[in-house]
This record gives C-alpha cells, structure tokens and sequence, in this order.
C-alpha cells in the first residue's frame, strides 16, 4: 500500500495545479446520465483500506486510505459530485487528504 501511494504522489506532483479545466462539451449523453439514477448512493468497502463511492456521477470513485492519508482515484465529472464523495470519504477516515487521480 505504501509503494501505491508512493506512485500516486509521484503522479500527481507532475500534475499543474494552475490551469483549471474549463470544457465545453457535454459530458454524457442523457441516457447514460438517466442509467446512473438507477444505482442508489453510497460508500462500500471493497477491502482493507479500500472504500468505493457508487451511485453519485457517472463512474464510481475510489478511496485509498495510507498511513499518513488518502488519496482518491477518478473524483468525478464535476466539481459538485467530487464535494458530495469526498464528504461521504471524510465520515469514514479524517485523516489528511494526499491527492486525487483521475484516471
């Protein structure tokens, strides 16, 4: 686990924190965005360490909890659905957040 969250800091530093992301495309059609009304909101444990947010965009979100963080892997479509999740990750671990990776 630390060697992944090791890779994930590594990745990350690499990221530009200053230029935000501004698009102008639809991000999903109507039907795939209707699908996902179908799954109900919710937080699971998939393992140690590892939680799955199911049910709050279009893709699901991963917690990795390490020893001194967690990092998030995919944190939605938008920045709304990504407040929603990491507020659902926050109730089960406090410890400090490390990043996040969209993949």
């Amino acid at each position: 686990m630390r060697y992944l969250l090791v890779l994930c800091a590594a990745l990350l530093t690499a990221c530009d924190r200053d230029q935000p992301v501004q698009s102008s495309t639809q991000l999903a059609p109507a039907a795939l965005e209707k699908q996902s009304e179908l799954f109900r909101q919710g937080v699971e444990q998939v393992t140690d360490g590892v939680y799955v947010a199911i049910g709050y965009g279009l893709a699901n979100s991963i917690m990795l909890e390490g020893d001194d963080g967690i990092i998030i892997v995919d944190t939605m479509e938008t920045e709304e659905e990504g407040r929603a999740v990491l507020a659902e990750f926050r109730k089960m671990n406090r410890t400090g957040f490390r990043g996040g990776l969209n993949s």
